[in-house]
């Protein structure tokens, strides 16, 4: 046991970190899919879904606005090289003070036509060509201001729709960012500027602390279900020594089954722990048949054909998982198959001879006794 439990202290210290908390690690999709998406994101020039900012206020147009101002401040971590680039809804459709100032600039009809006429001169143009440019100068420059429900029902308005939305709360722009160098500073950058109803988000950071979260919730239960295995055990043998002859191996097993994981590289989660939880339920029954000495040899053998043909058929089935190209399927079949095969030899080994030892009266152990 004590070699057991070195071994395991000397995985853990020279493998990887113990636990996974990367939601991206967890996916069932597999890794050279995953890598083939990052490449042609890249190669598009694609924003990252991991990092955004958010944009909170009560009405579209202010959401706009602030959307507009934050832009502003991320062109110049653009400039600076810190920030890949970013995509907005402003980009589409600019608030409605932007649209006037816009508006605003651009020249009377009668201005826009002397303009030409004087840049024209001697040239070969053909009168009356440029009517249709002034007249959409002038449509743009009298024409309503564009608001979101404008663009409903076009593929502009998809673009929009997807980064300007509405909801219970109020209204809510993204601004999508790409490459992103240092997001700690950028978040305390945004703080600093003290804009309202504008927020860092870091996804897959926030993923990882839920995912963290659910992992201790397992850690939790986990401990939860061995104390009522223990708890039944008990009940049944009312002895503490047959309790840990018993469950000695299935402990040994995990042991050993975390050390084998975390030697070929892989790093513990959810799967792995419900895997183990899986491996502590059917462990356990090998304990307690190796355990308890059957009256009957004949039955004995029967039932010990049975645990070999049920335990080979699981190691068979999670073995064949184990080679999955699949993340989770491979944790799955993985831990299962190397918990109940070193469940099974170490109850078959240990079990019984713990047994008898730990129920042989004290007289019997000591040195000289019956002599």
């Amino acid at each position: 046991m004590l070699g057991n439990i070195l071994t395991l202290l000397v995985v853990v210290a020279v493998a990887p970190p113990l636990w996974e908390d990367d939601l991206a690690a967890l996916s069932p999709i597999p890794e050279g899919a995953l890598k083939l998406d990052r490449e042609l994101r890249t190669a598009l020039g694609a924003p990252e879904t991991s990092h955004l900012i958010v944009v909170n206020a009560a009405d579209a147009e202010t959401a706009l606005s602030r959307s507009e101002t934050v832009a502003a401040y991320l062109q110049g971590w653009v400039e600076d090289g810190r920030l890949g680039g970013f995509d907005l809804a402003v980009r589409y459709l600019p608030s409605q003070h932007t649209q006037r100032e816009r508006q605003a600039v651009l020249p009377e009809r009668e201005q826009l036509r002397a303009n030409l006429d004087a840049a024209m001169a001697g040239l070969p143009f053909q009168p009356g060509l440029f009517e249709p440019f002034l007249a959409a100068v002038e449509a743009a420059r009298t024409g309503s201001l564009l608001r979101p429900q404008d663009l409903s029902g076009t593929t502009l308005g998809l673009r929009v729709g997807s980064l300007l939305f509405q909801s219970s709360r109020g209204w809510t722009a993204l601004v999508l960012l790409k490459e992103v160098r240092d997001p700690n500073s950028l978040a305390r950058g945004l703080t600093r500027q003290g804009y309202e109803g504008v927020y860092y988000l870091d996804i897959k950071a926030e993923t990882n602390r839920l995912v963290a979260g659910f992992r201790d919730e397992v850690l939790i239960r986990l401990a939860g279900g061995v104390g009522l295995i223990v708890l039944v055990v008990w009940l049944g043998f009312k002895s503490w020594r047959l309790v840990l002859a018993a469950l000695l191996p299935v402990g040994l097993a995990i042991n050993m089954d975390v050390a084998v994981l975390l030697w070929l590289g892989e790093r513990l989660s959810l799967f792995h722990l419900v895997s183990l939880l899986l491996v502590l339920g059917i462990g356990t029954n090998y304990g307690l048949f190796f355990s308890r000495p059957e009256p009957d040899p004949a039955m004995r053998q029967r039932t010990l054909y049975g645990l070999l043909a049920c335990s080979s058929a699981t190691i068979t089935v999670f073995g064949m998982l184990a080679l999955s190209a699949l993340p989770v399927l491979k944790a799955i079949g993985q831990t299962v198959a190397i918990g109940i095969f070193g469940s099974l030899l170490l109850a078959l080994v240990l079990a019984q001879p713990l047994a008898i030892k730990l129920n042989r009266p004290a007289s019997q152990t000591r040195p000289g006794a019956g002599q």
